[in-house]
């Protein structure tokens, strides 16, 4: 601890081309309410001019310190930004996101008082259409060891439904004890390449002596429109992500309890970004398809199914079509029938699955209906 028993933060960002939001975001660090904090910039081989800026940010404020290396990827990145950290706590920020002008005081004063080595906390999705609050699933308060294995550890990845986080996977939430970070046994292979935040995350809070769950949103993640989830992975992004788990979870003794979860999460992430892996889309070639959701998984389905879908329709089409997407109000359905064969729901919650089914056919719409279920599928 610093002097007057005052705890030094230190927040680290790493940067990779981050040129169209870095000033906002560094401004959003440096203007925090607590003082008392090293801001980390790490320019992993950026070629946009980010690295000039952070130099710039540097000049004008003592408190920054710069490290340029060449581009490796957010992983090495992360691990270069916690050895250079010599505050007593660290926290990340992601190159195009903003954090609550006060997020480190308030953070720091709830470690002061409570000395928990992990200090969960939530975020904020901002997107065009508007915002949506993000927490952890568990009750607000502190959690000692058998705490952490009976409560958090065993709804972890998600609480039992398919799917739903326990715990946000999200390392940018995550207000980290250094002393503890460096004793842990905290091994991310850098083949990670998609995961990443649920690597990190979800190796740590197990081996936590102690750890504070804070029902507060203090963290403002900037959603791209545009920024399709389904693009860019791949088998092996996949499988890294999975084996690096499974040996972390083995090495812990926890490997029975979070086999299941672990599996439902890389299905998840499947749905998400390669639906093709767990989805026979042959059965809806010929058909003229209707789809209904504009999620995640909606747009997963839009993208692999494009050929096929002649009707895109939410019951919050506005949002999406605020996002530049092309999607209609339910009540198209009812109006356009002879447009479609068949209506495929894209929703990965069961439950409002067979609710919008049932809603469906009290509209009259009585054309055939798919939907994702986890357990008949596979």
């Amino acid at each position: 601890m610093q002097k007057d028993n005052q705890i030094k933060v230190s927040v680290i960002i790493p940067i990779y081309n981050g040129m169209p939001f870095l000033e906002n975001c560094v401004n959003s660090v440096i203007g925090q309410t607590y003082k008392n904090i090293e801001i980390i910039l790490i320019d992993d081989g950026s070629t946009d001019g980010s690295g000039m800026l952070c130099e710039k940010f540097q000049q004008a404020d003592e408190r920054i310190k710069v490290i340029h290396k060449e581009n490796e990827g957010l992983v090495k990145a992360r691990k270069i930004g916690i050895e250079w950290a010599v505050g007593d706590y660290f926290v990340f920020v992601d190159a195009d996101d903003e954090i609550d002008v006060r997020e480190v005081e308030i953070l720091s004063s709830k470690a002061k008082e409570t000395s928990a080595e992990i200090i969960l906390f939530g975020l904020v999705e901002e997107q065009e259409s508007g915002s949506v609050d993000r927490l952890n699933k568990c009750r607000e308060g502190i959690y000692l060891e058998d705490d952490i294995r009976r409560d958090i550890i065993s709804n972890m990845i998600h609480t039992g439904s398919f799917f739903n986080f326990g715990i946000l996977p999200n390392f940018v939430c995550k207000f980290v004890k250094k002393s503890f970070f460096d004793r842990a046994s905290i091994e991310i292979s850098e083949d990670v390449t998609f995961g990443e935040d649920a690597d990190f995350s979800y190796q740590m809070i197990p081996q936590a002596k102690s750890l504070y769950v804070m029902n507060i949103c203090l963290y403002h993640y900037k959603k791209r429109s545009g920024s399709m989830v389904w693009k860019g992975v791949s088998r092996e992004m996949l499988k890294h992500l999975e084996d690096n788990l499974k040996v972390c979870f083995r090495k812990l003794g926890i490997y029975d309890l979070m086999k299941r979860q672990l599996s439902d999460y890389i299905l998840y992430a499947k749905l998400l970004k390669m639906p093709f892996e767990v989805i026979d889309f042959d059965q809806f070639r010929g058909k003229r398809v209707a789809l209904y959701g504009a999620g995640g998984f909606g747009q997963a389905i839009n993208a692999f199914l494009s050929d096929c879908i002649s009707v895109w329709v939410d019951r919050d089409c506005q949002k999406y079509n605020v996002e530049g997407l092309k999607v209609e109000a339910v009540p198209m359905l009812v109006h356009e029938e002879d447009l479609y064969d068949i209506i495929f729901i894209a929703v990965l919650n069961i439950e409002v699955c067979e609710e919008i089914a049932g809603q469906l056919w009290e509209m009259g719409i009585k054309k055939q209906t798919y939907y994702f279920r986890p357990e008949t599928d596979l």
